[in-house]
């Protein structure tokens, strides 16, 4: 057998000329036996000074050894107290040394404690390989043999991080199902809560939530009740967003497991003063990469260990934490790894001693977790976002899939609030399509943390067909669920056309109501017989017309009626040169790069400051950063071969006008690219479309593209939305340096610092009592001057596609070739959040328009709400269906930070309210009151109910 010698002891004091520095090594696997009553290990001092009548004694007991060149082999205590080792030639002494046992006696605080043995898999869905490849490597390597681990071993215990590797197991074969729940049942496998492990800041409020219906909720259901998921972990992305927290409590989450941030246990709070108890290992892959603790033998571990808990005796004491300190045993696609021999070697040891020295044992992440959450401790309270450091990763280098994400986060929800409605309007859910709508949902969360990867192409085109299938289910079922609710709308007139609304208040917005003729006029009137004005537009199915929308109904419609008038000749636009533009809201200049100047009138002030930058260019940067990985700051761009759209000349030109809206034009080109940069401006709503068209776009390496609107305020208070939440620079990030290790250090950067960062749907500016709101689908946005010889007043960006590469050695270049279309929106108000909030959600969610044939008897009105939610800064995230019964789930999220009033009315009288958690497991029942539901809705809290409804 291979021998391997480690190395102990320290020279105190040399007593003569004859003294030289003595080491003592011990052999490994070591070799140890009891002694007169005392546990003693082969052991070597290496001794380099003369040998001839030299004694060693160990506090004045002589030693027996046998001289080997320099070596002296003898047997040492292997525990006890420390003592002293004496050198003597000739009756002199010629060295004293301090000797410490190789294990230590004291274990102090952890003496009647365990170390547990956490061992689990981290898996991302592909990135070692295939999705394919993983989930077959995952089944046979990794899940079945740890199942027959324990099968010969009750004492084994593993577990896999999310609910997805169950699924896939139990799909592959169905006899599974049996031994899953009992190796559950019998304490052995874990899972973790959450389908699997997404960039959470990338993900919907509602995409979060339905991570535990495709995991909680699903595990338990699918098993009947025979396993359970009580911790979650999102263990490899140095991120946090701050409502996860509450979605897990609300869900009978009770853990998190999550790394690469400080050691230690967390109480991690949301707004809401909910609370996740979180459990940091510092990084999850150390222990198996480089401390190795069990891979030698019981004493080996034991010294190490014994070194390790030395700093954790304190922490433990202090907080009252019962003395469990864990190992995780994990790493990514890691199989199981089994430490029966050293397990075994160390409790056998650890009697044999008959020391107060804590238990080796397996446990589940639940069991260690459950072991030391008690109410008698004191554990650290944070909150607060932990910024994403890898947030490159998916919008920017994935445009065309986040975009896909983004849209199916919108119409996915819509859908079933619809259908919803449909149903109950026909007395049946008959027809309502919960399994389309459980495929859309799975396949609109699948991909997870792993773009990328080796053979990432391949990952990353099904990453991105799932994206998008699950937004064209969406949109499957959202429109005939429209047209079967406008059939039952009277409305006077031919040409019928129903605009709905899936917001939770009433909006202003554009409407396009499509037509059948191929005329170029016609007449719009609204339910009270009012004409609007109109505009023709072009259409993905032919021909629409446009018109602004008022007072459309929370989550309701409003009708119209759409005739054709006689063909009047078209107003000849032919590309018209401008340079400006004025309307009741804003005087607009144009110029090379986009909008030189933006008064505003009502607010009397301009709004952008374009010495540097114009409102709307588009900087072109270098940059060298990874998707991910082992950095512990963002990679910022760089200066390397940087152009901007304003170096370049620009011919504006009107492209089209009307009693709606007029569109601006210009054609460019950035570096090597050709650029169409489009501005639209409303004349009876206060807002602004940029729209840039990439006709080809070559995917040159290590470059950075990114839209600018910089802006006339010295400083700015930058907020934004989040998933279920808001945010704030500077205001409501995680107050600590996260710690934790990655392979390039330590994350010591402080939240506050980090940047850009991931928005869910706007970011807005405000100084004094201007504000600006920038909305897109862009999920990064940043609001610093990235250039050299940076600007010192905001400059606020999205952006829009970077051109890199995965972490991953054998990983793809992520070129994004071919067209591309960004599009963003902008408006200026008051300095209130509250009109940010309401103007960047509603230009993400438009609103849709439907033809249909009235029923004989239509019994709706012109104009409906069938929900809505009273109190601004109030927000309904979901309407649908119970998955196991006929009741309706209703959740509704306050993204302000303190209390409000709140009435969410429906249109029905309510027979039976429930509290529910946001798995749709009761939780209260409560008093029903009419067609509302009145009440406090706490600051940041998600409350979500089940209603019943009157016939």
């Amino acid at each position: 057998m291979k021998r391997r010698w480690f190395f102990a002891g320290v020279l105190l004091a040399g007593l003569s000329a004859d003294a030289q520095q003595a080491e003592i090594i011990y052999p490994h696997p070591m070799r140890y036996e009891k002694v007169n009553g005392r546990m003693q290990a082969d052991a070597v001092i290496v001794y380099k000074g003369r040998k001839e009548s030299l004694s060693v004694e160990l506090d004045g007991r002589p030693l027996n050894y046998k001289a080997d060149g320099d070596s002296l082999r003898l047997q040492l205590p292997l525990t006890g107290e420390k003592g002293r080792l004496l050198f003597r030639r000739r009756g002199q002494d010629v060295l004293v040394q301090e000797f410490e046992p190789y294990v230590p006696a004291d274990w102090s605080y952890f003496a009647k404690g365990t170390i547990d043995i956490v061992s689990s898999s981290h898996q991302d869905i592909a990135w070692m390989n295939t999705p394919d490849s993983c989930r077959m490597e995952r089944i046979g390597k990794i899940i079945v043999p740890a199942m027959r681990i324990m099968d010969r071993d009750s004492a084994f215990r593993f577990g896999m991080e999310q609910t997805l590797n169950l699924m896939e197991l139990v799909k592959e074969d169905p006899a599974y199902v049996e031994q899953a729940a009992k190796v559950y049942q019998r304490g052995q496998f874990g899972w973790g809560a959450t389908f699997n492990q997404p960039y959470e800041g990338m993900e919907s409020g509602e995409q979060l939530v339905r991570q535990l219906y495709l995991g909680r909720k699903w595990i338990k259901e699918f098993f009947k009740g025979r396993i359970d998921a009580r911790t979650a972990f999102n263990v490899d992305v140095p991120a946090r967003t701050p409502q996860f927290p509450q979605i897990l409590a609300r869900g009978g989450v009770k853990h998190l497991f999550i790394s690469r941030f400080k050691e230690g246990f967390f109480n991690w709070y949301s707004p809401d003063g909910s609370k996740i108890f979180t459990y940091s290992p510092g990084n999850y892959g150390w222990a198996v990469m480089f401390y190795k603790y069990f891979d030698v033998d019981a004493p080996t571990a034991m010294h190490k260990l014994h070194e390790v808990l030395k700093n954790w005796n304190g922490y433990y004491a202090s907080r009252n934490i019962p003395p469990h300190y864990a190992v995780v045993i994990s790493n990514d696609a890691s199989g199981p790894v089994y430490y029966d021999r050293v397990l075994k070697e160390w409790n056998r040891l650890a009697e044999a001693m008959g020391l107060p020295i804590p238990r080796l044992r397996y446990t589940t992440a639940d069991q260690f977790l459950d072991a030391v959450d008690v109410p008698e401790a004191h554990i650290d309270s944070i909150s607060g976002e932990r910024p994403d450091l890898w947030l490159y990763i998916h919008g920017p280098a994935h445009f065309e899939a986040i975009d896909a994400k983004r849209a199916a986060a919108v119409h996915l929800p819509a859908a079933e609030l619809f259908n919803t409605v449909a149903g109950l309007l026909e007395g049946s859910f008959a027809g309502y399509p919960k399994s389309s709508f459980d495929t859309a949902w799975y396949k609109s969360i699948y991909p997870d943390h792993g773009w990328g990867g080796k053979h990432g192409d391949i990952t990353d085109s099904i990453y991105r067909s799932y994206l998008e299938a699950g937004d064209s289910i969406a949109l499957a079922t959202l429109y005939p669920a429209l047209r079967r609710i406008a059939a039952r709308v009277a409305v006077k007139g031919p040409g019928q056309a129903v605009v709905f609304n899936d917001l939770s208040w009433q909006r202003d917005a554009l409407a396009v109501l499509p037509v059948k003729d191929s005329l170029e006029q016609h007449l719009v009137r609204d339910a009270d017989g009012n004409i609007l004005p109109s505009q023709p537009v072009a259409t993905a199915e032919g021909r629409g017309v446009a018109i602004l929308a008022r007072k459309v109904p929370a989550m309701g419609y409003a009708a119209f009626t759409v005739s054709p008038v006689p063909a009047r000749p078209p107003r000849e636009i032919a590309h018209e040169p401008v340079n400006g533009y004025e309307n009741e809201f804003y005087r607009i200049s144009f110029g090379d790069g986009g909008i030189k100047s933006l008064y505003d009138k009502e607010l009397g002030h301009e709004l952008l400051n374009t010495t540097r930058y114009a409102g709307g260019d588009i900087l072109d940067m270098g940059y060298d950063g990874l998707d991910a990985g082992e950095f512990t700051e963002i990679t910022p761009p760089n200066m390397r071969d940087f152009d901007k759209l304003s170096n370049h000349p620009a011919k504006w030109s009107r492209t089209s006008d009307g009693p709606v809206f007029t569109v601006f034009e210009s054609r460019s080109m950035l570096g090597k690219e050709k650029m169409i940069q489009r501005i639209t401006v409303y004349r009876q709503m206060k807002k602004i479309d940029l729209e840039y068209e990439l006709p080809d776009w070559k995917g040159i390496r290590s470059r950075r593209l990114s839209f600018a609107l910089p802006l006339n305020m010295s400083a700015a208070d930058i907020r934004y939305d989040v998933p279920m939440g808001m945010a704030a620079v500077h205001g409501t990030e995680l107050s600590m340096r996260p710690g934790g290790w990655a392979w390039d250090g330590t994350y010591r950067q402080k939240p506050e610092e980090i940047h850009p960062r991931e928005s869910q749907n706007f970011v807005t500016a405000a100084a004094g009592d201007i504000a600006i709101t920038l909305s897109s689908r862009m999920a990064v946005f940043d609001y610093i001057d990235p250039t050299r010889d940076a600007v010192s007043y905001p400059v606020l960006q999205a952006v829009m596609l970077t051109t890199q590469k995965s972490c991953h050695g054998e990983g793809p270049w992520y070129y994004q070739r071919g067209k591309h279309v960004f599009r963003l929106s902008i408006s200026s108000h008051h300095s209130d959040w509250k009109q940010a909030f309401s103007f960047g959600m509603g230009n993400n969610h438009p609103l849709y328009a439907v033809t249909a044939v009235p029923l004989k008897t239509a019994p709706l009105p012109g104009r409906m709400s069938f929900f809505g939610s009273a109190a601004p800064g109030t927000l309904i995230t979901a309407v649908k269906k119970a998955d196991n019964s006929d009741e309706i789930v209703l959740r509704v999220v306050n993204m302000d930070k303190v209390p409000q009033q709140n009435e969410i009315h429906l249109f029905r009288g309510i027979k039976e309210l429930k509290k529910v958690n946001l798995i749709e497991e009761e939780e209260d029942t409560l008093t029903p009151e009419g067609d509302s539901i009145r009440g406090t809705i706490g600051g940041g809290r998600i409350d979500t109910y089940s209603i019943g409804f009157k016939k």
